[in-house]
């Protein structure tokens, strides 16, 4: 599952705490090639990576998630719905157009 992150969010926690993309990637325990690509838009990043960066950032990877109201957020890869509350897939017909 591939997730869109809060990339505004980030940016901004890393800059409170000083962070460069190589410090972010070392303490997440990703590559810095990874983590510039997540960074800038070029890739989603899966379920377990958003955790990783959450806890290097030191929030909830609930807070980085782009989420409706209901906090379901959508895979970027397969379009289907995730409800972070719940922690599991959303049947389909969610929120079609």
């Amino acid at each position: 599952m591939r997730l869109n992150i809060d990339l505004k969010k980030v940016a901004l926690r890393q800059a409170e705490q000083k962070l460069t993309i190589k410090d972010l990637a070392s303490m997440a325990g990703l590559s810095i090639t990874g983590t510039r690509n997540i960074l800038d838009g070029r890739c989603h990043p899966r379920v377990d990576t958003v955790g990783k960066i959450a806890k290097a950032l030191n929030i909830e990877a609930f807070e980085l998630l782009i989420h409706d109201q209901q906090g379901a957020t959508q895979c970027q890869k397969c379009k289907h719905w995730y409800s972070m509350v719940e922690q599991k897939l959303i049947p389909p017909g969610y929120r079609e157009n």
